[in-house]
């Protein structure tokens, strides 16, 4: 189903001075309208041209989605609130009506609400390739939006924090009064400069489409026992190749360094489980006023409460396992994985590489314990899913790429994994 509004292509405010009447029965109209379509997914056509003296414009001949008309006739009359003509009386109607369409419950318009996962093909490796990289990944993004979903965004960090923390070191090596950034700081960097550029682009994108929306980076804190095993451990290969010598002074630190023949010694730190969101009440807000929030970038800044204070931690936390703890925490009706191929395999790499459209909890612990999931890159997408679902059976997990998450939100690709 379409609505085509016809907008006015003359002054809003002359046309209404000459016909009052037919000012408040379109208004009326308009309103009785959207109010019919509110409830169902409807795309609108909307013309608007110039809608007052002022020139408030809007693209002409572009598609709208219900929320993006809310937010042009939210605009317009917050712009117009203290006119004292009848100009504004139709549109205000339109928003009265609008309104009406709203969740009882949040105040806010109906949506999917959906928790996305970025991975390092979103993002790039390099400065300038995270410049190219997002404008692609707010492309995707857009259309998740025009599909109706309220977004929470949250992405990897590896070669960004690892470029910062090298930096950093080589600050520290260079200039002897600085003193060396520790892991949390360079998280906290990485969060701040990645969620920036991605912000900026899908601003842009969207704005090009016509739908205005507030784009927000919450710099997010996460919680981790001191106790995990992890920390006895550690894993996560971060930073620089070192000489025999500065791996000594490292090790004497007390941080982990690991050999590989032939390149030298490189810092390994701890990847340890979530265990709560320290800023989710602010991401939880945001979200509910059907804003786009980028949250717990890169797993987030680990750190240990003691007493009152929140001490950074010399670890990492795996995105994906705070993007599926983030859609929980959030009710989330959807956790959507971005990653670099465009569903799930059995067999992954081989001559019977066979691709999974649907799972279940149960058959994606089963293929688990078969081994199917490579450690490091499909396993913990699919610990993620399982974890959100068993949280939240009414959800689904949607795994897919970059590329082909316009028609995975169509069913025509992807990996949809749900409770049962």
């Amino acid at each position: 189903m379409y609505l085509i509004i016809l907008g006015l292509t003359y002054n809003v405010k002359q046309f209404y001075s000459f016909c009052p009447i037919f000012s408040i029965f379109f208004g009326y109209f308009t309103a009785i309208l959207l109010n019919f379509s509110i409830y169902s997914n409807t795309i609108f056509i909307v013309y608007l041209s110039r809608l007052t003296s002022t020139h408030y414009l809007y693209p002409q001949n572009a598609s709208y989605t219900k929320s993006a008309i809310f937010d042009i006739l939210s605009s317009y009359q917050k712009h117009h609130t203290n006119r004292q003509d009848d100009t504004i009386l139709p549109y205000t109607f339109c928003m009265q009506t609008l309104k009406c369409g709203k969740s009882e419950e949040t105040g806010h318009m109906t949506k999917k609400r959906a928790v996305v996962s970025l991975g390092h093909e979103a993002l790039g490796y390099t400065t300038l390739e995270q410049w190219d990289a997002v404008k692609l990944t707010a492309r995707a993004l857009a259309d998740l939006i025009e599909a109706d979903y309220q977004l929470t965004i949250t992405h990897s960090n590896g070669p960004q924090v690892s470029m910062i923390h090298k930096a950093m070191t080589e600050l520290r090596r260079v200039y002897i009064d600085y003193t060396p950034a520790p892991m949390c700081v360079c998280s906290a960097m990485s969060q701040g400069y990645v969620g920036y550029d991605i912000q900026n682009a899908l601003r842009a994108e969207l704005l090009c489409r016509g739908i205005s929306r507030t784009v927000s980076t919450i710099l997010t804190q996460v919680t981790v026992d001191p106790y995990d095993e992890a920390f006895y451990e550690p894993t996560k290969v971060i930073g620089r190749y070192m000489s025999r010598e500065d791996a000594d002074i490292e090790i004497k630190k007390g941080n982990y360094v690991i050999e590989k023949p032939g390149k030298g010694f490189r810092r390994v730190v701890a990847a340890p489980r979530p265990i709560n969101i320290v800023e989710i009440e602010a991401i939880r807000t945001l979200a509910q006023a059907d804003q786009t929030v980028i949250a717990c970038g890169g797993g987030g800044i680990p750190v240990i409460e003691q007493n009152h204070l929140l001490k950074g931690a010399s670890a990492v936390i795996e995105k994906d396992a705070i993007a599926g703890k983030l859609a929980g925490d959030l009710n989330a009706d959807e956790l959507i994985i971005l990653t670099g191929v465009p569903c799930v395999y059995r067999n992954f790499g081989t001559d019977t590489q066979e691709p999974l459209q649907t799972l279940t909890v149960a058959e994606a612990k089963k293929l688990t314990e078969e081994g199917q999931f490579e450690e490091g890159t499909m396993l913990p997408k699919i610990e993620a899913a399982v974890s959100y679902l068993e949280r939240n059976p009414s959800g689904r997990v949607l795994i897919t790429s970059i590329a082909a998450v316009a028609d995975a939100i169509r069913g025509k690709n992807g990996t949809v994994i749900t409770f049962d």
